[in-house]
Formats: structure tokens, C-alpha cells, sequence
């Protein structure tokens, strides 16, 4: 029988599922998918000449794309979202969680800039989140027992030993015909 002990890192990667879920969520309405071009065409102005270039080329292909990259984003935000709530393939989500918020954060967030002085700056939630999926992926090396999908479908090696010793147990008819036999 499973164990379900409420472990911190469960519930930080659960809240952090839902946090994900109202973003895609937002992410899916209409006003964010008419305004992706200009929004990110937005984030360029007052950046260096470098970060300018690098937005430049990701607002040329938001505006040659249409509805795509958006559509993107809604599906890849939803399914992260989900992953972390129901706890399914954690540590490749939380990998490509990192690389996509880092990517968030150098591109719509413009790396947290602009970096011109007199003006204020924040970093920017993108690396910051890239943080949290960071702490829970080396939080998952640690944590014992964890409320996941893929814990419950998906025997861990001491439960796949467990399963392959009660198989190889022979019944008692098989056994009594082994002896009879072999007398």
C-alpha cells in the first residue's frame, strides 16, 4: 500500500503547478494573443543594441507567424502546469520548465531590462522561476515519498523486485507435481 506523507517539496511543486495553470490560463484569452507581436516589439525599445537585435528577431518572427507562437506558449504553459500538478515525468519538467522560463526571460522579458541609467530595473520572473524548477529538481534527489501519478503507475525498482520475487514463487500444485515427478 502507497504512503502518502505530505512532504514540502509535493506541495511547493503543486502550488507551483497552479501558479503555472492561472498563467496559461491568461495566456490562452484573446487580448494575449492579439497584442504577442506587439508586446514583444514593445520589450525592445531602450535595450542595448544587442538585446535589441536578439528581441528584434523574435518580434519579426511573432509578427510573420501570427497566432503560432502564441498558441505555443498557451499549450507549453498548460502542460507544464499540469506536469507539476499531477507530478508526471518531474525531473525532465522541471528541465525544460528552467530552459523555458530562461527563454521567457530573455525574450519577452528582455533579460529584466532596460539597462539605462535613471531608470528602474527588475530582474524579472522568468529567472526567477528558472530558480524555483532549479531548487526542485535538486529537491527531488532528496525527497522519500512524494504524492505523484507517476509514483503510483510506475513501480520503483524496490517495488519491481518485490513484484519479480512474488512470481517466481512457485504455487503448491506446481510444487507437489515437481516432487512427484522427479521421484
Amino acid at each position: 500500500m502507497l504512503k502518502l506523507k505530505r512532504n514540502p517539496v509535493t506541495v511547493l511543486r503543486i502550488l507551483f503547478g497552479f501558479v503555472w495553470l492561472i498563467d496559461a490560463f491568461f495566456k490562452g484569452q484573446p487580448g494575449f494573443r492579439a497584442g504577442f507581436a506587439a508586446s514583444i516589439q514593445g520589450v525592445q525599445s531602450g535595450q542595448p543594441g544587442f538585446i535589441r537585435t536578439w528581441i528584434g528577431v523574435w518580434a519579426s518572427l511573432a509578427t510573420h507567424t501570427g497566432q503560432l507562437l502564441p498558441d505555443i506558449i498557451a499549450i507549453t504553459e498548460t502542460a507544464l502546469a499540469l506536469a507539476l500538478i499531477l507530478g508526471i515525468v518531474r525531473r525532465p519538467v522541471y528541465v525544460v520548465g528552467a530552459v523555458y522560463a530562461l527563454f521567457v526571460w530573455a525574450v519577452g522579458e528582455g533579460f529584466g531590462g532596460p539597462y539605462v541609467l535613471g531608470t528602474t530595473t527588475d530582474v524579472g520572473t522568468g529567472i526567477i522561476y528558472a530558480f524555483v524548477f532549479a531548487s526542485l529538481f535538486a529537491m527531488d534527489t532528496f525527497a522519500v515519498a512524494q504524492v505523484s501519478l507517476q509514483r503510483i503507475f510506475i513501480p520503483t525498482e524496490g517495488q519491481a523486485r518485490l513484484s519479480r520475487t512474488t512470481r517466481t514463487v512457485a504455487s503448491p500444485v506446481a510444487a507437489s507435481q515437481l516432487s512427484d515427478s522427479a521421484v
